[in-house]
């Protein structure tokens, strides 16, 4: 099994892609903000749990998972990662939208750690969250997470129109940013 990866800030769609990338005709399956408190002793058995046996491309999306990303790297080092850059004032207004008090500063930071995520991977690409409705975009990406699987453009299509909404507390995006 394959392994890849998801993230960004909080509000980056994340959940989104998540459901973009569970697609089991295709032997794709995407958990979105699994356990993330695990010893990497116990990570084998804990994949073996998250995805449906026969699953070729095994991924995780989650906003805070670039807090895990050297030891994910280390036991995955030619896993293939996605960073979603969204702009940390969208970010903030997004949050503040869910009641959730951010500041700018502590956003700014998690974005600090994506891109060092971003330039430790050994296969990463980062796209900006405003081009995730775009099929070249989402083709692209997919090659990446899922080589050899075809794209289908149709399915993306009518994924466009899913909307997730995922209501945070103030200490859960506190803990998926820092």
């Amino acid at each position: 099994m394959e392994r890849f990866f998801i993230t960004g800030l909080p509000r980056s769609r994340t959940a989104w892609l998540s459901a973009v990338f569970t697609h089991p005709e295709a032997g794709c399956h995407c958990v979105h903000e699994p356990d993330l408190s695990f010893d990497f002793l116990s990570l084998p058995r804990k994949w073996a749990n998250l995805v449906p046996a026969g699953t070729r491309f095994a991924g995780i999306s989650a906003p805070g998972l670039h807090l895990k990303a050297d030891e994910l790297m280390r036991w995955y080092p030619d896993a293939p990662w996605l960073i979603v850059n969204r702009h940390v004032d969208e970010v903030a207004t997004s949050l503040q939208a869910l009641k959730v008090k951010v500041t700018n500063a502590e956003l700014a930071a998690g974005n600090f750690r994506l891109f060092k995520t971003f330039r430790q991977a050994k296969k990463a690409l980062m796209v900006d969250y405003h081009t995730l409705s775009d099929l070249g975009v989402m083709e692209a990406v997919w090659h990446t997470l899922c080589p050899g699987v075809p794209f289908d453009a149709e399915r993306q299509k009518a994924m466009e129109n899913i909307r997730i909404v995922n209501q945070k507390s103030e200490a859960d995006a506190r803990r998926l940013t820092l």
